[in-house]
């Protein structure tokens, strides 16, 4: 059971149980990352489609058709990684790896767009928004998608995102210059929003690991206080049992002794007087001049006493 601190009214977690908590909260973003990449898969390959084939029509470029085959080549390679993170997940436990192939994979596939947006987009404002346009959308979809992990978010806008604004900016003119100020702050504003987005899911997920923890350990704390106190009333149960013995045992040894002096009281009287008499032992009839004062000279002793007597003449 790991080791706990009572600190200012609280108990703080030790390190081992600290480093359990952090591993299979880094085991729940990556899960949480790998289970949404079909989604993004399927998005980069649906946009990629509709731009290269609005633009290589509208514009006639085939050069649209070649971002196209590398999205979808990038997409296939993911999905391989995607596939291989499905079947050796369990396998392999430096979640390093996972990390690093979610966030490289993220990292080549917004690099793609941005270098897209800065050497096959035509000088058209029309085709620009509408590649802005495209583009925006799918950095709104990564905070959704891509925010559990950090990392992996920032290398898909950022490498998207920046190529575009800066194209923008670099254009001189005004409404340019107004669109890639936008594109920055749009940028600004979606990252911080996955801040906190990430903020929330990893306290939630830690708050989760915790309870969990506290839970098992409760768990186990009550079931070895069950098993004493078993213990305990076995015990107090033996021990009523060889009392309750010892007084039975007790009370007919005293009841024995109380029949065996009753019966030695009774008919002495008779006995006592007539030996005294026959013996001229003054003392003997005394003795038995001194039972009659007593309880338990009755009658019956008498008679019994009397028979006695009566026998050992005959």
């Amino acid at each position: 059971m790991p080791a706990e601190t009572y600190v200012a009214g609280q108990y703080v977690e030790s390190s081992a149980e600290q480093r359990n908590i952090d591993s299979e909260l880094s085991a729940a973003q990556i899960l949480a990352l790998y289970q949404h990449m079909p989604m993004v898969l399927a998005v980069n390959v649906v946009n990629a489609a509709l731009v290269a084939f609005v633009l290589a029509t509208y514009m006639e470029q085939t050069r649209w058709w070649i971002f196209f085959g590398l999205v979808v080549s990038l997409t296939g390679v993911r999905a391989a990684g995607w596939q291989w993170y499905r079947h050796h997940r369990k396998r392999i436990e430096a979640k390093t790896i996972w990390t690093m192939l979610a966030t490289l994979g993220s990292g080549l596939s917004g690099l793609l767009w941005g270098v897209g947006s800065t050497l096959l987009l035509p000088d058209n404002i029309v085709e620009q928004t509408f590649f802005a346009f495209v583009i925006g959308g799918m950095c709104a979809g990564a905070l959704v998608s891509l925010s559990y992990y950090l990392p992996a978010f920032i290398a898909y806008v950022y490498t998207s995102g920046l190529p575009l604004a800066v194209v923008f900016l670099l254009e001189g003119q005004t409404i340019y210059v107004a669109m890639g100020c936008m594109a920055l702050v749009f940028i600004a504003a979606v990252t911080f929003a996955a801040h906190h987005f990430n903020r929330a899911y990893v306290g939630g997920v830690r708050l989760n690991l915790v309870l969990s923890e506290r839970t098992e350990q409760l768990s186990k704390r009550t079931e070895a206080l069950t098993a004493a106190n078993s213990r305990l009333e076995a015990e107090i149960a033996q021990r009523k049992a060889a009392e309750d013995q010892l007084h039975q045992a007790q009370k007919m040894e005293a009841l024995s002794r109380a029949r065996s002096w009753s019966r030695a009281r009774k008919g002495c009287l008779p006995c006592c007087i007539a030996g005294g008499m026959r013996r001229s032992k003054p003392v003997a009839i005394l003795r038995g001049l001194r039972w009659l004062s007593k309880p338990a000279a009755t009658a019956s002793g008498w008679r019994a006493g009397l028979r006695r007597v009566a026998s050992r003449r005959t």
